[in-house]
């Protein structure tokens, strides 16, 4: 559909919302040119290009991009409404509620919420030639609690589990308590 990315903006949400789902869509077109710039005769092109595909193709990075795409499209029609001119405060701030109650729904039910999310990214990961697994845990960390789906004895755990807990869920509660804010 669309044969170049768009630039991400740093000061229009929206964009940025345009920007992450036309780079999500074209992720594997993406994927083919950095794995033939990295054979270019260009040593600096060429390290580049293995750098930001060694980024790309990591389970985090995938799962961020993919839980990403699914928040900025929830909050891109409130971002829409307020940069209208003359919005009503009433329903913008309507919509904003709505908004919050669908990621703080998302949260309670992060299983359901979560799966069809981690399937799509399967799909696009297989076309891709990744994997998605679980990071490397240490089963006690001194400096950190490591979330674990049935506590801290349970150190196996699958990857969708883990980037439920780990990714989607806080992602979706740290826009929810920064919008009570």
């Amino acid at each position: 559909k669309r044969a170049h990315l768009v630039t991400l903006c740093t000061t229009r949400f929206v964009e940025r919302h345009v920007a992450i789902t036309v780079f999500y869509d074209m992720l594997e077109y993406v994927v083919m040119t950095l794995e033939s710039m990295k054979n270019w005769q260009t040593q600096e092109t060429g390290n580049q290009a293995i750098i930001l595909l060694n980024s790309i193709l990591k389970t985090d990075f995938l799962v961020g991009l993919i839980v990403l795409r699914q928040i900025s499209a929830l909050l891109k029609p409130v971002s829409t409404r307020l940069q209208q001119r003359g919005i009503d405060l009433v329903a913008a701030l309507a919509e904003i509620d709505d908004t919050v109650s669908i990621l703080n729904a998302w949260r309670e039910e992060a299983i359901s919420a979560f799966h069809s999310l981690f399937c799509e990214l399967t799909e696009k990961a297989e076309a891709i030639g990744v994997t998605l697994s679980c990071p490397r845990l240490a089963k006690r960390s001194v400096y950190r609690h490591n979330a674990m789906p049935g506590g801290d004895n349970d150190i196996i755990m699958d990857a969708e589990a883990y980037y439920r807990i780990n990714v989607f869920i806080f992602m979706s509660s740290s826009r929810s308590n920064s919008e009570n804010d």
